[in-house]
């Protein structure tokens, strides 16, 4: 019978991807011991070492912009590089990383910009990817800040602070504002493929004070939900809708 090979002694450059799968598992149940809590964090652990080195080696691999003159994302003309090599740290899934690139600005429209954030899908403005945000996002607004922040510690490695979930909303707040309302319904609420049985409108009003020679005006709102999304309450009981769209 063959013997199995060291690989504890066996050459890095002698091993297959599997057998340095292995080896590595090897290596953190000796330093976890038996318990399986601590084997869970230190795989956990592992994944976030390797996958920050992963993540920066694939960025430092990209090849080197040209630094030609690019074209602005606004007006369309090309404007020649301001600066080469200016550096950012963002912070992603796997940890904070640095990308070098190079810094152009318009002068007719008066805007800078770097196209390889472009190119990366980078976020212009925040500290973290797109990913990232996404989830921070996601805690930030379904819970206060601080207690966002604390769940956050309980499903993450990394920690964050209260402040940055502040900053993520803030950021994506101001982009809503800016972003025209159709756009952000068709997002929120895809169109469904199939019309729905029951389609229900309810709508209602209010007079509100105004300045000016008509002291009042009714403010209108309506609200619309597949009948498909409402759970009617029990006697004495009101119901619930579960996906809803207003109109105001």
């Amino acid at each position: 019978m063959k013997k199995p090979k060291d690989l504890s002694k066996t050459p890095v450059g002698e091993l297959s991807i599997e057998e340095l799968r292995r080896e590595l598992a090897r290596r953190e149940l000796d330093d976890s011991g038996g318990d399986l809590t601590a084997m869970e964090l230190a795989v956990e652990s592992s994944k976030e070492c390797f996958g920050h080195l992963a993540l920066q080696e694939r960025l430092d691999l990209l090849p080197p912009e040209d630094g030609l003159p690019a074209r602005c994302p606004r007006c369309g003309r090309k404007v020649p590089m301001k600066a080469q090599a200016r550096m950012r740290r963002l912070q992603t899934l796997s940890g904070e990383v640095r990308l070098f690139r190079n810094y152009y600005y318009c002068k007719t429209c008066r805007f800078g910009f770097y196209p390889r954030d472009e190119e990366l899908g980078i976020p212009k403005d925040g500290s973290v990817s797109r990913e990232l945000e996404k989830r921070l996002f996601d805690f930030g607004i379904n819970d206060s800040y601080e207690q966002g922040a604390e769940r956050w510690n309980v499903h993450y490695l990394r920690p964050i602070s209260a402040n940055l979930l502040r900053r993520v909303v803030d950021r994506m707040g101001s982009l809503a504002e800016e972003c025209h309302e159709a756009a952000i319904h068709h997002e929120v609420k895809k169109v469904s493929e199939r019309p729905p049985k029951l389609l229900i409108v309810q709508n209602d009003g209010s007079m509100l004070p105004m300045r000016g020679a008509e002291p009042w005006k009714e403010a209108k709102l309506a609200v619309l939900f597949d009948g498909e999304h409402w759970l009617p309450g029990r006697k004495g009981q009101r119901g619930a809708i579960t996906q809803s769209r207003y109109v105001g």
